[in-house]
Formats: structure tokens, sequence, C-alpha cells
């Protein structure tokens, strides 16, 4: 409910659905104020990119997180779904799909249409300039691991992938953890 991205120096902007304009703006100043005080190595953006204002809303966070020698990741937002804000169970089961036990049947994986809007391309896009542009980020894709022509995988055997249309289940997220995992090991391994 509230973006991940602010300006700096911090300035007072309207509320968010959690906040108001004074708690946003003592928020962003507290963030702005930790991580200048820890100066995090790693930082991982996770994001819904495709809500994101325009690229030029990163700026300032990116620039400043580069300036106190964070190396950032940028995490690719997985698909969004078509049948937005919905509970993903029920939709799914309302939609005729179930979980299969059986997980290493090769009908495991049950995929429904993705929402591939101009604006989930356009946040791809954007995530990918800012990795591009930058030589402290690097993006994590992780779309093409639910991604199958224009479905979105959201049934790996027993496991429902999504809480609601764009939101990652525990299962979901543990889909994309080989990858966080390499990435914060080829981190390391390169530190040592």
């Amino acid at each position: 409910g509230t973006p991940t991205f602010f300006n700096i120096p911090v300035k007072k902007t309207g509320s968010t659905v959690y906040f108001t304009a004074n708690e946003k703006y003592e928020y962003d100043k507290a963030r702005l104020a930790y991580l200048n005080k820890w100066k995090p190595p790693i930082v991982i953006i996770s994001q819904s990119w495709s809500n994101l204002d325009s690229e030029e809303s990163t700026t300032d966070v990116i620039k400043f997180l580069g300036e106190i020698g964070s190396k950032v990741y940028l995490l690719e937002q997985p698909p969004e779904l078509f049948y937005g804000q919905k509970d993903a169970k029920q939709f799914l089961s309302y939609y005729g799909l179930k979980p299969n036990q059986q997980a290493q049947d090769i009908n495991a994986k049950q995929y429904v249409k993705f929402l591939n809007t101009r604006a989930y391309q356009q946040g791809r896009k954007v995530v990918r300039n800012i990795a591009k542009n930058c030589d402290y980020c690097e993006l994590i894709p992780v779309a093409d691991l639910f991604i199958r022509d224009d479905q979105g995988l959201v049934l790996d055997g027993k496991d429902v992938l999504y809480i609601d249309d764009d939101h990652l289940s525990y299962a979901g997220a543990n889909k994309i953890r080989g990858r966080m995992q390499s990435v914060l090991e080829s981190y390391y391994n390169t530190k040592e």
C-alpha cells in the first residue's frame, strides 16, 4: 500500500492506503535514515513494476543505494493473471482447476490465461532498463518460470502458486527460491 520509491530529499506527498500524508513523510524519512545508517551490502527490490508511475520515479532511491555502496537486485514481477483481486483457490476451483496430488503426472502443471497487459510489459521493460543502465543493479528474472505462451502457471501438482491475481503464495515464492539463492551465493562468493 506504500510505494517502494520516493523522492530524495524526502518531500511531503499525498496519503497512501495505510498512511496519512504526515505518516508517509515520516515513514520515508525513517527508511532513508535506516538505509544510510545500515548501508546494506545487498538490497533486493520486489514490487509490482506494472504499477510504477514512471522509470524516473525510481531514480532517487536507486541512485542513493549506489551512493551508499549497495548492490541492488531487482526482482522481476511474476505474470498478472486475468481474474483480478479474487482469492486464487476459490477462483481456480470455480474455473474447474483443482490441485493434482500426483506431482509426477505429466499434467501436474496447470495454466490459465495471464493478463499480458501493456502495463505489465512496460513494467518488465522498466525494470530491465534500470538494471541495464545501472552497473550496481542486476535483474533477477522470474516471469519465465510462470509463463508458457500466453498462459500463467497457477497449479504445480498440489500447490496453488498464487494468492490472488498478482501475489505469489508460499509455494509460488518457492519456485523462485533457487534463483534467489543462486544470486546471493554468487554475490557472497565473489566477496571472499
